[in-house]
């Protein structure tokens, strides 16, 4: 597994539904 790029993309994921709530 890539966690390099898997943890920027749950972070990323994360900050967009945050967005999305507001």
């Amino acid at each position: 597994m890539k966690a390099g790029l898997l943890i920027p993309g749950l972070l990323a994921l994360v900050a967009v539904l945050l967005v999305l709530d507001l």
